[in-house]
């Protein structure tokens, strides 16, 4: 998962196959408890790097940073766990029933803070497999990639993560690592796929703000085609794709996950990938009306990904 060899949890949605390409990185979950992880982290000089409240004030997930002991990431809702200093090793509680509940905080936050810490370059983004290439589409949160994407395995692409895409340079060429085989989606979109299709995403394991989803995944790692940089605005009256220009920069280093983790290696990391990435013209921007479907937008998108795979044919 993420460009990672995970072991200690042999259950986890993973992909079965191995990788075509190894990024050789590894890291090992270990299940100790909240008594243990409370004794671990006994620092009260670490800073806070990450904190989100709801509008009410209530905490909803925070991130602590202490470079000897390394990442307390604590959602209240789901639990406490730690990331070791060099993203090696993830010390967790015992986890709760349903799996998907206690999950999503180690899908969207634990496994990619050790991804980045072990040098591969994440960004906000999901991505699908199209062919026998990755695909790439980005955008803040809550324009749309997640539902971009499952418009796109309902036109038949396939399930390759959600919401954080793992990608490094190997043997020249940008190689993208697949998430867990778990999504999390709007009901709507989920209810605007056609019934006949909606088996490609996946059983439903469970629902909270969104619903959340097993769709099956095959490869853990492909070469990128293509990054799509998703932009929604009301100006916008049709659906438009073009080569990034010199505009769309700023957009780019904005699609990095975890900003928090900024170091100068990481982001001197993040701008080669961009720049690897720009100079084989692989990053294309996608202009959609601010309330347009994601049905829509889909269907351009794997119009024009289609032209690509046969241009590179």
């Amino acid at each position: 998962m993420f460009g990672l060899r995970v072991s200690g949890m042999p259950a986890l949605p993973g992909s079965p196959n191995p990788p075509l390409a190894d990024s050789g990185r590894t890291v090992a979950l270990r299940v100790v408890g909240e008594g243990a992880i409370a004794e671990r982290w006994q620092t009260r000089q670490a800073p806070r790097i990450v904190e989100r409240r709801t509008p009410d004030g209530a905490l909803v997930l925070a991130v602590d940073h202490d470079p000897l002991i390394g990442f307390r990431v604590d959602a209240p809702e789901i639990g406490v766990h730690l990331v070791s200093v060099d993203g090696t090793e993830v010390f967790l509680p015992e986890p709760r029933d349903p799996d998907w509940f206690w999950q999503r905080l180690l899908f969207a936050q634990t496994l990619p803070i050790a991804a980045a810490l072990q040098g591969l370059g994440l960004f906000h983004a999901s991505a699908v497999r199209i062919g026998d290439r990755a695909v790439g589409v980005s955008a803040p949160s809550g324009t749309g990639k997640s539902s971009t994407a499952t418009h796109l395995i309902a036109q038949g692409a396939e399930f390759f993560t959600d919401d954080v895409l793992a990608m490094e340079v190997i043997d020249e060429a940008v190689i993208a690592f697949a998430g867990p085989g778990f999504a999390n989606i709007e009901e709507h979109e989920v209810r605007a796929v056609e019934p006949s299709r909606r088996e490609r995403l996946g059983p439903l394991l469970g629902d909270s703000d969104k619903q959340h989803l097993r769709p099956p995944l095959t490869e853990t790692s492909l070469p990128l085609i293509a990054l799509y940089l998703l932009e929604r605005d009301a100006q916008f009256g049709d659906i438009g794709i073009e080569s990034l220009d010199g505009s769309g920069i700023a957009t780019l280093l904005a699609s990095a996950f975890i900003p928090h983790l900024g170091t100068d290696e990481r982001l001197a990391g993040h701008l080669d990938l961009c720049g690897r990435m720009a100079t084989a013209g692989q990053i294309y921007r996608i202009r959609a009306p601010l309330r347009g479907s994601a049905a829509a937008v889909a269907t351009a998108l794997m119009a024009h990904t289609r032209l690509l795979l046969g241009h590179s044919s």
